[in-house]
């Protein structure tokens, strides 16, 4: 049994520390590029990366969730999330680089993945199950009977790691855009600020790691004042043993 350290703050981080090092990235207030077009919002409140062992050498089965709030009236890619069709040119380019010893900040380019599933009829915000919160206009993004509302955008595609120098086991795959949500108070300017995610891949672990999960959707909505609890359900496919720590957020 090995242990791997969760991170919480603006992001969350699980990081397993021994043999095999992996992260995974929850992370606050991420902002969505494309490889065929970008579309500029300020309104992602969180995202969750993790990544699988496809079973050919050095390829991973990457998935990203994107969750947005609704307010914004741009979704992240053209086309309504529900009931679509969504385009399929919606992308998120995916930066790869060196983690550790000689290989730390070199860039091996990037490799791109794709939406394949966006709901916004889910409304994550389940305070009224009754109620239609903004996420279901997305035609207009003309308020429903409760705001806000939060959607999620999933993007999974195959990062190829293969052709990497034998000597580089480490490797971010991480993402970076602009800017933060404004409604952000703990900021100055948030929407100046850039938003990055990461994980951490140790391609040279025998037998391939996957890294954990989060099972959960985000809460976004607590009670002020009140204690709060967070169970992120997050679960790891290996049998690995799992901790949660607070870590800094980062901008790229």
């Amino acid at each position: 049994m090995k242990k791997k350290l969760l991170n919480l703050k603006a992001m969350i981080k699980i990081n397993f520390k021994r043999i095999r090092i992996k992260r995974l990235a929850l992370i606050c207030f991420l902002f969505l590029s494309f490889l065929s077009y970008r579309v500029e919002a300020t309104h992602v409140v969180g995202s969750d990366v993790t990544y699988t062992c496809t079973g050919t050498p050095g390829v991973y089965q990457v998935t990203f969730k994107i969750y947005r709030d609704c307010s914004d009236p741009y979704p992240l890619c053209s086309g309504c999330p529900t009931p679509g069709p969504l385009s399929s040119g919606c992308n998120l380019s995916i930066s790869i680089v060196g983690a550790a010893g000689s290989c730390t900040g070199t860039s091996f380019g990037s490799q791109s993945i794709s939406v394949v599933t966006a709901v916004s009829a889910l409304d994550v915000i389940q305070l009224c199950a009754s109620s239609l919160t903004v996420c279901t206009n997305c035609a207009s993004r003309t308020p429903g009977s409760f705001t806000p509302g939060i959607e999620v955008y999933t993007f999974v595609g195959q990062i190829n790691l293969s052709g990497l120098p034998a000597s580089c086991c480490m490797v971010y795959l991480g993402y970076q855009t602009c800017c933060r949500n404004g409604a952000i108070t703990t900021l100055s300017n948030p929407l100046s600020l850039s938003f990055f995610t990461q994980a951490t891949i140790n391609r040279c672990a025998s037998p391939c790691n996957s890294a954990p999960a989060f099972t959960n959707d985000p809460v976004a909505v607590t009670c002020a004042g009140q204690d709060f609890t967070y169970n992120l359900g997050a679960i790891d496919p290996d049998g690995d043993s799992l901790s949660y720590a607070f870590g800094q957020s980062l901008v790229g």
